[in-house]
């Protein structure tokens, strides 16, 4: 059974922090209110919230330090103090063509991390091969463990060869020193036996966690935009927002903007670990469409103002997206003169705007009948024609039009108000852009009876904007 907006967030992992923002009424609202962009929706484990940079921040003099911490290329932050295991050396399986391949394995006190790669993966004409499903790990008491993030990876293929997946997940932590764990592949793949031992001295880099204090400045928007005539600004009223449910990874006493969440110091380097939230006051949802920590690319200034380069950590920022909040990590190099200001030019914000129009279908419409409109709306500040309604065997296709100067980055959804779509048949839409016009046509497909009289239409336009900055956090080293 598809699970709602709220039981997924639900069932995702918890975080302590404060609650002083309750986002989800604005979350499920943009979730309810019909859909993301496709991006949003192919991300794997979106809602399952990573604890991969769930690390409390440290009270007292910013240098104490209350655990042993470290840095792995690849694998992010780790905790030494219980000690670390490792893979004693990759391990493998092949069967029927197609192997599978354990490159990587850490655990510490906090999690379990594991990279994999899948060769030899039959092609299939349709959906995913079940050699991306995720793996388990079995405990030498027999007890399994269950992934916490990742997922999604990359997969090759050429000219309908065979195919190769690789990819990474995090799990629980093992209990203290264990040495032995059972790889438990997809794809029908016997078991691996993995053979742990302990890290040497010289596996990671130490690091340090210090205080991440901060000062961030942002501009203001109106919280509701304001509908332009003509066209009604869709929405819907969200369940009850769970108290046991954290509001945000951090607090947001500024509203949207940059918030700093965590400094690692290392010996020849700083990472700046944060946050740009959407605290609900942004004229549109924050669109995020990656994982890389690459898609938001800020500019940081040294205390002279000169332009500090900087690397994206990837391996350090959390693993998946929580609604309305991107992530990232930066590292910069040691010797740089403090206080560093980040500066944020912009974020892309979805905006969505619906108008509805009414058809009268009579008492008995019939597969193929049409109705020509040419209705006049406006949509989303853009004027548009809606020249055509025709009957399907199971719903509606609706044609209209629009001038050539609506721009890319703007799509449709056509509903109908109390009848739900068609869970059995995928709906289509079409655009055909012209020299001074653009044709766009949209069915609308459901399992339930067809209604009959006064048919309502609603029509939606997702319009992806770019809102301007700039938004800064200007972050101060402390005195050693």
């Amino acid at each position: 059974m598809k699970q709602t907006p709220r039981e997924l967030l639900e069932a995702a992992a918890r975080t302590h922090v404060q609650d002083d923002v309750n986002l989800y009424p604005r979350i499920a609202a943009q979730m309810d209110k019909k859909r993301l962009p496709r991006s949003l929706h192919a991300r794997p484990a979106l809602l399952i919230l990573s604890v991969l940079l769930a690390l409390g921040l440290l009270s007292g003099v910013a240098y104490a330090v209350g655990r042993s911490l470290g840095y792995i290329p690849g694998v992010g932050l780790v905790e030494q103090n219980n000690g670390i295991y490792i893979l004693s050396a990759p391990a493998s399986v092949t069967q029927d063509g197609r192997k599978v391949t354990v490159n990587q394995f850490v655990t510490d006190s906090q999690r379990t991390f594991v990279a994999y790669r899948v060769n030899g993966i039959s092609p299939v004409t349709s959906g995913f091969p079940n050699c991306t499903d995720p793996p388990k790990l079995q405990l030498p008491d027999g007890s399994t463990l269950d992934f916490s993030g990742g997922g999604g990876g990359g997969m090759e293929s050429n000219n309908g060869e065979p195919m190769s997946f690789e990819t990474s997940y995090t799990f629980p932590p093992l209990p203290a020193q264990t040495s032995k764990v059972v790889f438990i592949s997809p794809c029908q793949m016997p078991p691996i036996e993995l053979a742990l031992v302990p890290a040497p001295a010289d596996f990671v880099t130490p690091a340090v966690e210090i205080r991440a204090t901060f000062e961030a400045t942002g501009p203001k928007f109106a919280s509701t935009p304001t509908p332009t005539s003509g066209f009604q600004t869709g929405g819907a009223t969200p369940e009850p927002y769970p108290s046991s449910f954290p509001a945000t990874p951090t607090r947001v006493p500024n509203g949207s903007g940059l918030y700093l969440e965590k400094v690692i110091v290392m010996e020849n380097s700083y990472i700046l670990i944060g946050n740009f939230t959407d605290a609900g006051d942004l004229p549109g949802f924050l669109l995020i469409s990656g994982g890389s920590g690459s898609e938001y690319l800020p500019k940081i200034e040294d205390a002279d103002g000169n332009t500090v380069p900087f690397i994206v950590r990837s391996d350090i920022r959390p693993e998946t997206n929580w609604g309305g909040v991107y992530y990232w990590a930066y590292e910069v190099q040691k010797p740089v003169k403090t206080p560093l200001k980040i500066t944020l030019d912009y974020v892309n914000v979805l905006k969505s705007d619906t108008t509805r129009f009414q058809v009268d279908i009579g008492p008995d419409p019939q597969v193929g009948q049409k109705w020509n409109l040419n209705l006049p709306i406006r949509l989303g500040g853009y004027d548009y024609i809606i020249d055509q309604v025709e009957v399907l065997k199971n719903g509606f296709l609706v044609s209209w039009h629009s001038g050539a100067d609506l721009p890319e980055g703007t799509s449709f959804e056509l509903s109908i108000p109390g009848l739900s779509p068609s869970m059995t048949e995928g709906l289509r839409g079409m655009e055909d852009r012209r020299k001074d016009r653009i044709n766009y046509a949209q069915n609308f497909l459901t399992d339930e009876p067809l209604p009959i009289g006064v048919v309502p239409f609603e029509l939606t336009l997702d319009q992806t904007v770019e809102l301007p900055g700039p938004w800064t956090l200007t972050w101060t080293s402390p005195a050693p």
